[in-house]
């Protein structure tokens, strides 16, 4: 691993005017310089070219809303198709702008990738996404993301 940490962020939402897409901008805005952000456009990009950008990644973000309960159709698909080596004991972030906020289904589908999901998350309204109580959270998720990758290196 460099000393540069890649985190591959991407969201379920398919949406161009999306606040979970506005919110992984927001967190490529409150990167530290130690942290860069690998977009993924998953609703726009193959199975395979997923697969490799994951591979490559250190950690994940995943930026979603909740519908009633269960994920974006597009998410889904993609979580279901995926190489599990891409995101095995890879530590993983969740962040949801909107009102579900358990991620149940999201979990169990990361749990069954054997993803390192972190017990941290982010979680707030539209109308909380540009405050500074929200970039801090931010902040601290991306810090203790990086501190769990660098964790992981340390232990293998």
């Amino acid at each position: 691993m460099s000393s540069i940490i890649t985190i591959a962020g991407f969201t379920g939402s398919t949406r161009a005017e999306s606040s979970n897409k506005a919110a992984l901008q927001l967190v490529q805005d409150l990167l530290p310089e130690h942290i860069q952000l690998d977009l993924l456009s998953i609703e726009d990009m193959s199975i395979e070219a997923i697969n490799e950008r994951l591979q490559r990644a250190d950690a994940l973000l995943i930026a979603t809303p909740e519908y009633k309960g269960l994920l974006s159709r597009t998410l889904k698909h993609v979580l279901t198709q995926i190489a599990p080596e891409g995101v095995a004991e890879k530590p993983t972030a969740l962040m949801g702008v909107g009102r579900g906020h358990e991620h149940a289904q999201l979990r169990l589908l990361l749990g069954e990738l054997n993803a390192a999901v972190l017990n941290e998350h982010v979680y707030v309204s539209a109308e909380q996404l540009h405050s500074d109580a929200t970039r801090q959270q931010i902040s601290t998720l991306l810090e203790t993301l990086a501190r769990r990758v660098q964790d992981t290196v340390l232990a293998n």
